[in-house]
């Protein structure tokens, strides 16, 4: 609560609550026909872990997030790191919250063309 580095944004809240544009989300509401991801190609619902930590669409953002934490001496990037990493430095945080947005962008950019 008093890391002293930035409060969540619209993305991170995204991801930290599931409720963004996320194929499974959007298929709960009843927006979407399916949950599975429509960015890859490997049949798993599309859900904040898939997008951040397996989704072969952005997987050359993941390896660049995975390489600057690495710079910086962090751990390994795993579901169970991605909060401590945020909360241990302003630079983890930074990178994290940036991968996330640029994740979450180019996925609402995709879901808006598709109802274009």
């Amino acid at each position: 609560m008093n890391q002293g580095h930035d409060e969540l944004n619209f993305h991170l809240t995204q991801v930290m609550s599931g409720h963004g544009c996320f194929n499974q989300y959007l298929h709960k509401m009843g927006i979407k026909e399916s949950p599975v991801c429509s960015h890859c190609d490997q049949g798993w619902d599309d859900d904040p872990r898939h997008a951040l930590f397996e989704c072969e669409a952005w997987q050359r953002e993941r390896s660049e997030l995975v390489q600057s934490l690495e710079e910086i001496g962090e751990e390994e990037y795993t579901v169970e790191s991605l909060v401590p990493i945020m909360l241990r430095s302003e630079e983890g945080w930074n990178l994290v919250s940036g991968f996330t947005a640029t994740i979450m962008k180019k996925m609402m950019d995709a879901e808006w063309a598709a109802r274009e």
